[in-house]
Order: structure tokens, then C-alpha cells, then sequence
């Protein structure tokens, strides 16, 4: 439903959402009334990629949610989440290769 051109069209027009759907941003009425399409577009066509696939994702997501929740409640600082992410993620990838 949300993904549908009349959703699509609807959410750039009243919340300033850019489209998934490419053809929305040759959309001259639609353009004229949403000028950030024009940026949007030159990012849809050079710039987008999935993200990387993972076999580790639910192990790597975990340990990036548990850091978060640490610095949002004060317990590490943001550089300190870092530093123990890249510990904690480089000893999953080692240990499931």
C-alpha cells in the first residue's frame, strides 16, 4: 500500500518523503511542487545500493543495539560504544569465519 505511485506521491507531497518509485521524479507536477525531487533523483540514480548482506546480522545488530542503549542511558561515551563495537564485531566475524 505505501509503496503504491498514489502513496508514494502522496507522502513527497505532504511530508516531503522522496519516492522509492524512480519514475515519480520525472513527474513534472509533481517536481514543480517538491523541488528537493531534483537532488533526490541525481542520489536515486548514482548514489543508491542495498546494504550489505550478513550471515552475523542478528549477532552484529544485537551488540550495535545493546552499545546504543549503553550511551543512551550515560553508562559509555559515543567514542567508547565505538571502541567496544569494533572489539565485539571484529571477535564475531573472526569466530564464525
Amino acid at each position: 500500500y505505501l509503496t503504491s505511485p498514489l502513496q508514494q506521491r502522496r507522502q513527497a507531497l505532504e511530508a516531503g518523503l522522496l519516492p522509492v518509485l524512480g519514475d515519480l521524479y520525472d513527474d513534472p507536477e509533481l517536481v514543480a511542487e517538491v523541488p528537493v525531487l531534483g537532488v533526490g533523483k541525481a542520489v536515486f540514480e548514482s548514489q543508491l545500493h542495498t546494504r550489505p548482506m550478513s550471515p552475523f546480522y542478528n549477532l552484529v545488530s544485537e551488540r550495535i543495539a545493546a552499545a546504543f542503549g549503553r550511551t543512551l542511558r550515560g553508562e559509555l561515551t559515543g567514542a567508547q560504544a565505538a571502541e567496544l563495537l569494533e572489539d565485539e564485531l571484529r571477535a564475531i566475524v573472526v569466530r564464525n569465519r
